[in-house]
């Protein structure tokens, strides 16, 4: 049994912890990817899953918001 959520955040809340780890997501792509194509791709598949998983967050200041 899932224990129950708090209401999911709002997009503008989202948006600044996005905009708050793309660069550790970004560097931390790049060495390992050592392409800054492919890193813009994890940074954006990585905050879409968390966008996505939003709803399975049982402790938000987790995520450092």
């Amino acid at each position: 049994m899932r224990a129950p959520t708090a209401a999911p955040p709002h997009p503008a809340d989202f948006a600044s912890i996005v905009r708050r780890h793309t660069p550790l997501v970004h560097a931390t792509a790049m060495r390992v990817l050592h392409s800054h194509a492919d890193a813009d791709d994890v940074v954006q598949e990585t905050f879409l899953a968390a966008w996505t998983h939003l709803g399975s967050i049982v402790d938000a200041a987790a995520i450092g918001g």
